[in-house]
């Protein structure tokens, strides 16, 4: 790997430093038009539009900005604030009533201990068998929207509310989701740091059986695995500068976004132009459980907890494992001030098995080549469960988006007869698990050889026989689309203006692993709030504003907003410049192996060149340089 000095002028991708957040927010914080009780929500690079990245030249001054959430507490009123770093200046200020931007750290804080400190919180933890709150692990939740009357401030603003569910933990490493303390939710105002309901239903001893994950406790390791040690001594073969990777044919830029996590920019293949931006818009988990803590739970990680900033970081030999080169990425806490976390990516290079093979029966020749990927990773952890996005680019030109889930399920205590109680499983005598979904909402603005793009939906169709052909139908307004796995349906994104050398338009389709989609009927509030994962796919034309599938403000929002409410105008999406956006993710249905702490479980996609090349793209792969065949 070489690691090349980052340029004197920045790129405008580039990550946000340190100073640029401190400077931002000095500017910002000067004007009276905002008031001093302020709490920072949303900070990140205000991103440069298409046509303002297209006029930039290497070298050339570029003008850093940077997009703020705010809100005040006491007014509620939200602040959507573009900074411009360079030239000292506030660009934008828009206010908006009524809207809710994603929880701050220190505003969930504030509600567990508001919980901790509350008399009926406490006495429902006594009736429980838990006298010392000292041994209570407080988890505090999105509260999501469910008409109840405490939802909504007496002039008729959405009160800001999380709500907080609590487990006993036997000592400081105990594993506490094995011991929930059911029934008992306390509903607290983020605003007043009230707790203005507490929800204490069917109080019954909390459930005491141990189990445990972590070293000290768990099971004694195996003891049989030889060690396997990935080198590569004449080093790796991909060149990064500041945040720009080139490897094997792809250019790119990475960097993490406070709110929906890692996002890969300006993909080129060899010079041509394939996508402007790639990352997961949204994500939401709704569950099935039906007990007083479980059934309101339906967490947008990226719109209510700003899941980005929760990335984790990551150590060799246990994240990373082989030749690691690793980025750190900045974010600004809740005053605005700014913090930075190490090794938040890793970059770097996979075996991947075969790239191509074949055994000339007729000559005796054999001709394989091996496989390889560059990864870009990075990890968070949203409660009690963790998401690996792990961004693949290989060398016959496909892209792949990688999602591996585990952490810890969702619990709770079973039915007086020891049974599971509806939309759970048993994991323990005595505690259940929720069953539950993983649907992320993947935003894919591709430009394929440029702008001016078309979506072709295929699927497979019998002609008669065993015959059968493949059918191409050209999506011309915005909408969204379902998936049909039984037809072999996928998406083709395709350049009419760019023919290939048989006279057909350059493109890259869509591949879908698997196309999951709500469970929850369309009157619940889940099913409203999320209503992207109503359908596989969504076609919008491009709008520089339109970047989180369920919006903005998906925080506390009733809901219908986002992709339902953009789809509506309609837009023509033949030949100009479209986005995708793609649901995908898990149905989970726990089993007793997903506890105490839940083995890997893997989603994704792929985005794959068809007829964006005359041949293989992956024929010039160096030939293996230890490959013996005996003759």
């Amino acid at each position: 790997m070489t690691t090349e000095a980052a340029p004197t002028q920045p790129h405008p991708l580039d990550p946000l430093t340190v100073e640029e957040v401190r400077t931002a927010t000095a500017i910002w914080r000067a004007d009276e038009r905002i008031p001093d009780h302020i709490v920072v929500h949303v900070a990140a690079l205000h991103e440069p539009t298409k046509d303002e990245l297209a006029a930039h030249s290497p070298g050339a001054p570029v003008d850093r900005r940077v997009r703020y959430l705010l809100r005040c507490p006491q007014s509620g009123i939200a602040y959507n604030v573009v900074v411009s770093v360079s030239r000292g200046a506030i660009d934008s200020l828009e206010m908006a009533e009524d809207s809710h931007p994603p929880y701050g750290a220190m505003e969930l804080y504030a509600a567990g201990e508001a919980a901790r400190n509350d008399p009926r919180f406490i006495a429902g933890c006594r009736t429980r068998g838990v006298d010392d709150m000292t041994t209570v692990q407080l988890d505090p939740w999105p509260a999501g929207r469910f008409d109840e009357p405490w939802e909504t401030l007496d002039d008729g603003r959405t009160r800001r509310i999380a709500r907080v569910v609590g487990y006993w933990r036997a000592d400081k490493a105990d594993n506490g989701y094995a011991h929930p303390l059911d029934g008992l939710v306390a509903t607290v105002d983020l605003d007043t740091k009230e707790v203005i309901d507490v929800l204490d239903i069917d109080p019954r001893p909390v459930p005491r059986t141990l189990s445990r994950y972590d070293g000290e406790h768990a099971r004694p390791p195996r003891g049989t695995a030889k060690a396997i040690e990935i080198t590569q001594p004449h080093g790796t073969s991909f060149v990064v500068t500041g945040n720009h990777v080139s490897w094997e044919g792809w250019s790119l830029r990475f960097s993490v976004h406070p709110v929906t996590g890692l996002v890969i920019q300006n993909v080129t293949y060899r010079g041509r132009s394939i996508a402007h931006r790639l990352s997961v818009s949204e994500m939401v988990v709704p569950y099935a459980g039906l007990s007083p803590s479980t059934r309101w739970k339906n967490t947008f990680d990226a719109g209510e907890l700003s899941m980005g900033k929760f990335v984790n970081s990551l150590t060799l030999g246990c994240d990373c494992v082989g030749e690691i080169t690793y980025a750190d990425q900045v974010f600004a806490d809740d005053w605005g001030n700014p913090y930075l976390v190490k090794n938040a990516v890793c970059l770097h290079e996979e075996d991947h098995g075969l790239a191509w093979k074949h055994t000339d029966l007729h000559s005796g020749g054999v001709e394989s080549r091996r496989s390889r990927r560059f990864v870009v990773n990075s990890v968070i952890t949203a409660g009690n469960y963790e998401y690996a996005f792990r961004w693949y680019f290989y060398t016959d030109a496909r892209i792949q988006l990688e999602v591996q889930l585990s952490g810890i399920i969702q619990t709770e205590r079973t039915n007086d007869d020891g049974t599971a109680p509806v939309g759970t499983r048993l994991v323990l005598p005595g505690l259940a698990g929720a069953h539950h979904q993983h649907l992320f909402c993947a935003r894919l603005d591709l430009d394929i050889d440029g702008r001016g793009n078309s979506i072709v939906e295929t699927e497979v169709v019998p002609t008669g026989g065993h015959t059968w052909e493949q059918s191409e139908t050209v999506i011309d307004t915005e909408g969204p689309r379902d998936g049909n796995a039984a037809a072999g349906r996928r998406w083709k994104i395709i350049n009419p203006s760019v023919r290939n050398g048989l006279g057909e338009p350059v493109g890259y389709e869509l591949v879908p692993a698997s196309t999951p989609t709500m469970i929850a009927t369309d009157e619940t509030s889940v099913a409203r709030r999320a209503a992207f994962a109503r359908h596989a796919l969504w076609v919008t034309a491009y709008h520089p504003g339109e970047m989180h599938a369920a919006s903005d403000y998906a925080n506390l929002n009733p809901g219908l907003t986002g992709l339902p409410t953009w789809v509506k105008q309609q837009r023509p999406v033949v030949d100009t410049d479209v986005v995708l956006w793609h649901t995908f993710g898990s149905t989970h249905v726990v089993r007793p192996e997903d506890f105490p702490v839940m083995p890997v479980e893997v989603t994704g996609f792929t985005l794959r060149p068809h007829g964006f090349f005359a041949e293989n793209p992956a024929l010039d792969i160096d030939p293996p340089s230890h490959c013996h065949h005996d003759g």
